[in-house]
């Protein structure tokens, strides 16, 4: 075999790899890519949900509820409104917390429960949700979050201060995705931030 077909060889053998190794990126990040589409989506409705409730805090068709927001803390709020626009003006406790609570329906150690309770009524949202912070603030635009967590019964007249909310969420996809034999299992990771400014809360 003369020096010229080894080198065609070694040529051949490494365009194989680099045409192997495309593929499988490829392929990695189409899964990546995937899994992410996948994800936002399953927290899409806990964004809707979210979008839903915060602004109407202290809701109502005529008579605003004397205390607006029951309690403030940085994994839970707790407030009243007319969530569901009924005409007899009847007026629901709200509340949003993240729980302890895993969820084994996904392989995700990190994964928790969001519950969003409506007058008793308990919706719990297992959207992959791996971390949720809530975040207050006594100025409009304000970048100083105020102390949690504050009570309707203790605190009300710092309670009654508060005008803006912001709300931060970090979900991951419920299996890992694995580059390799030899690399760490990944969870893809999205995340949503938005600050609300409640009517009600706009003249605290």
């Amino acid at each position: 075999m003369n020096f010229g077909m080894i080198v065609s060889y070694i040529i051949a053998g490494m365009l194989m790899i680099i045409i192997i190794t495309i593929g499988y990126n490829t392929n990695y990040s189409g899964n990546e890519l995937t899994l992410s589409e996948n994800q936002k989506k399953r927290a899409s409705e806990v964004v809707k949900s979210i979008s839903y409730d915060i602004p109407k805090i202290g809701y109502n068709l005529n008579q605003v509820p004397d205390t607006l927001i029951r309690v403030a803390a940085d994994n839970y709020i707790e407030f009243y409104a007319n969530i569901d626009n009924s005409a007899d003006e009847s007026v629901e406790l709200v509340k949003w917390e993240f729980t302890s609570d895993s969820v084994t329906a996904t392989e995700n150690p990190n994964d928790f429960t969001l519950r969003r309770t409506v007058g008793g009524v308990i919706t719990n949202m297992n959207a992959g949700v791996v971390s949720f912070e809530i975040r207050y603030y006594n100025q409009l635009g304000g970048s100083s979050a105020m102390p949690t967590p504050i009570s309707a019964v203790s605190s009300k007249s710092t309670i009654d201060t508060i005008n803006q909310i912001e709300i931060v969420m970090v979900t991951e996809s419920p299996f890992p995705l694995q580059y390799s034999s030899s690399s760490d299992p990944r969870y893809i990771q999205t995340s949503w931030t938005k600050r609300f400014s409640p009517v009600n809360l706009r003249d605290n």
